[in-house]
């Protein structure tokens, strides 16, 4: 008995000569390939899923930025002549504080201007891992003389 084919092996018994074929992969070689095919779709998900999360991470930090932004704005177009501290929500899952401070350490009184130290602080995630991000800046607002009497 032949079997036509390419001839890989071949056994003899009895008297005959059985040539067998072996075509294809063996067991090993199916599980091993499935093995490799597996983890790499396994990375390609993770590297994927954690591009996905930088983005989000991003996207927070830049409206965290804008929001930060616009308070300092808001803060400067009517600057406070003393201390003040204030605090609210943006609505959207952000909050702010601003407070100014008097600078004491810049001898400009004899100027005529105050140093004003200005931070904005926007906070979110509270749900989850809070941040923050952080604002400050330096204005100089008129000192205001005081009445004689």
């Amino acid at each position: 008995m032949t079997v036509r084919g390419k001839p890989s092996a071949s056994y003899v018994s009895k008297g005959q000569t059985i040539v067998a074929r072996v075509d294809g992969f063996t067991l090993l070689e199916v599980l091993v390939a499935t093995m490799v095919l597996g983890i790499s779709v396994v990375i390609v998900l993770q590297l994927f899923s954690g591009g996905l999360d930088q983005a989000r991470r991003a996207e927070d930090y830049t409206r965290a930025v804008f929001h930060a932004r616009a308070k300092m704005e808001e803060v400067l177009l009517d600057l406070p002549s003393g201390e003040t501290l204030e605090r609210g929500d943006f609505g959207d899952g952000y909050r702010w504080a601003w407070e100014t401070l008097l600078d004491t350490d810049t001898p400009a009184t004899e100027l005529g201007v105050q140093p004003i130290v200005i931070r904005v602080t926007v906070g979110w995630g509270f749900d989850r891992t809070p941040k923050e991000y952080h604002l400050q800046t330096l204005a100089l607002a008129p000192v205001l003389e005081e009445p004689s009497s």
